[in-house]
């Protein structure tokens, strides 16, 4: 997308293919567009994925293939890592932009975030299991919460290999 709005912003490129999870490696028949966003790509977006408004200019406009995408999807079950929260609400807005009715809650969906968030959640109890590999004991609890969360921190530090000030730069760019 030109950046992470999601009322604002529009598509740069769309992917699309088919699955099918009953036959391994089973990916075919690809839709891949670069699309004209009519609007100025950010810097923070092009350092994302690397496409230029220089690249775009002249590529087709979402309204001149939102026929063809929906052709594409008929039938299908979307899925896609924050599908939900991200590119559900980016494509209904490029529908309505192209005088289009996008009604992806009639679509099933299986976003890849909420599930492992779903299979291992983002708690404190999850996070002890997952880099502890043990169950959490007197949850809630003011001194073991402390303590798991600076073992947890120590394990990820670890596991990620970071120091403390790589950390702390990850974590303050993140809440900005």
């Amino acid at each position: 997308t030109t950046g992470l709005s999601k009322t604002d912003d529009r598509i740069v490129s769309i992917y699309l293919t088919k699955y099918d999870s009953t036959i391994e490696n089973s990916l075919a028949d690809p839709l891949y567009l670069v699309l004209d966003p009519e609007m100025t790509i950010s810097e923070s977006a092009i350092a994302v994925h690397g496409l230029s408004n220089e690249i775009v200019k002249g590529r087709p406009k979402f309204r001149e293939v939102a026929q063809q995408i929906l052709d594409y999807i008929e039938g299908s079950t979307l899925s896609g890592y924050n599908i939900v929260n991200f590119d559900m609400q980016i494509l209904f807005n490029e529908f309505s932009r192209a005088g289009m009715l996008f009604r992806y809650m009639d679509y099933p969906i299986v976003d890849s975030l909420t599930l492992w968030s779903k299979q291992e959640p983002r708690t404190l109890t999850g996070a002890v299991n997952r880099y502890l590999n043990r169950v959490m004991e007197n949850a809630h609890r003011a001194e073991a919460d402390t303590e798991a969360q600076i073992e947890v921190l120590r394990k990820q530090l670890q596991e990620y290999n970071l120091n403390l000030d790589q950390a702390i730069e990850l974590c303050m760019n993140q809440n900005r």
